[in-house]
């Protein structure tokens, strides 16, 4: 593990000799009115950074703002290992990129709490997660955790018509809860699900607990969502591949062995 908290060695998943490139890269704060998460950016050589400046850089849903925590470093990136999010720096940020993102948090708290008092008044039964305002579009983006499928189409209409925005309302699990918010795992490290794409994490089964030797202790192996945790299918393929099954030996028979030497 190297200075930045990456591990640098063979990861499951990856295979020795593979293709790996080095690339520029500094540890970035993606800002964000709920939760600050920690990704990699990918530095152009043009571009000067360094810690506490602000920069914008192009993620799945747009352009957004972040804030470098780092010196840039070299990092070897494979296209099978396990690492956080690279997203591309475009340029350093602006004023004017500051006030516009400083206008989006307080659109997104004044929506969340709104979406919040909706909610209550009605008595649907749903938890409000997390609400995201894109200024390109217009559009807020609710998500909300439930037991069962909840109707929203009304709530939805009626609090498009006081913010005066489109809204989508969006129910979500356990895990994607944790990725929202973000949070410290039992490791002392950034959750997985917030630094990985959620197309990158694998499924979890009580499966990998039992093959990695690990006590069944839900506390023991559960994350912060209550789910087993992410990181335990990460190191499953290597069990799977270098731990041989420990079988019964059976017993031996001393005279058997005997008759069969004397001959």
């Amino acid at each position: 593990m190297n200075e930045h908290g990456m591990n640098m060695s063979i990861k499951p998943g990856q295979h020795r000799g593979e293709q790996t490139e080095e690339k520029t890269v500094v540890d970035i704060l993606l800002c964000s009115s709920r939760a600050m998460h920690c990704y990699l950016g990918l530095l152009d050589s043009e571009i000067l950074i360094e810690p506490g400046k602000y920069c914008i850089l192009e993620t799945e849903t747009g352009l957004q703002l972040g804030q470098a925590i780092s010196m840039p470093y070299k990092l070897r990136v494979g296209t099978r290992c396990r690492q956080k999010k690279l997203f591309r720096i475009v340029r350093l940020a602006q004023q004017a990129d500051i006030e516009k993102y400083e206008l989006q948090v307080k659109k997104e708290k004044e929506a969340y709490q709104l979406c919040r008092e909706e909610v209550e008044e009605r008595e649907i039964g749903i938890k409000i997660v997390n609400v995201e305002y894109h200024p390109e579009e217009n559009t807020y983006y609710c998500f909300y955790t439930a037991e069962k499928r909840i109707d929203c189409r009304e709530l939805a209409k009626d609090i498009a018509h006081i913010l005066k925005a489109k809204i989508e309302i969006r129910q979500i699990g356990a895990r994607d809860e944790g990725s929202l918010l973000g949070g410290i795992g039992s490791c002392g490290l950034q959750l997985c699900c917030t630094m990985i794409s959620s197309d990158e994490l694998p499924s979890v089964s009580m499966k990998m607990a039992k093959a990695q030797n690990l006590a069944l202790n839900p506390q023991r192996i559960s994350g912060l969502c209550g789910r087993l945790m992410c990181c335990l299918a990460y190191e499953f393929d290597a069990y799977q591949n270098n731990v041989k099954p420990k079988g019964r030996s059976k017993p031996q028979d001393n005279n058997a062995s005997d008759e069969e030497h004397d001959s």
